[in-house]
């Protein structure tokens, strides 16, 4: 268990998510938050039942492993669990290692999807009340990903 009774004993988690083609931005800006706060930083992702191999392909494993690489390249503790619930896995997480501040992309599904299943962001944040969430736009990320690569940049 982690000891919380330290002042100013901040940890940091970011969400790697296997349908998101722009994680490995995600866990870059994850990276210069984690250098300007100056805390422990982790890079979990959780397999659901959804997420199976069979399900999800050789390319999404690599992918996600790929990013998982990445993260531990740029300092960070990179973890993968399986659970029935993506929030409630990382929920358990967060509370065990003693996460104050969780990175995650944005949700961009369609309307009716957000009103009937809440994202993990909206149940991990309503499971951790008074956990910082920053939750960076992953369609802001790919338009400027997208101008970098027509003025080759």
């Amino acid at each position: 268990m982690v000891n919380l009774s330290v002042p100013g004993s901040r940890r940091i988690l970011v969400c790697v998510h296997a349908c998101r083609p722009q994680a490995a931005a995600l866990v870059r800006e994850a990276a210069r938050i984690a250098d300007r706060m100056g805390p422990p930083w982790y890079a979990v992702y959780v397999r659901t039942p959804r997420e199976s191999p069979e399900k999800s392909g050789a390319a999404t494993s690599r992918q996600i492993g790929n990013n998982l690489d990445l993260a531990r390249r740029l300092g960070a503790t990179s973890l993968a669990f399986k659970g029935a619930d993506a929030a409630s896995t990382l929920a358990a997480f967060a509370r065990e290692y003693g996460i104050t501040h969780v990175i995650a992309s944005s949700s961009h599904r369609p309307w009716y999807r957000r009103w009937l299943h809440r994202s993990v962001t909206a149940r991990l944040q309503r499971m951790m009340p008074g956990l910082d969430l920053t939750i960076l736009d992953s369609k802001e990320e790919e338009s400027e990903n997208q101008v970098r690569s027509r003025n080759g940049s």
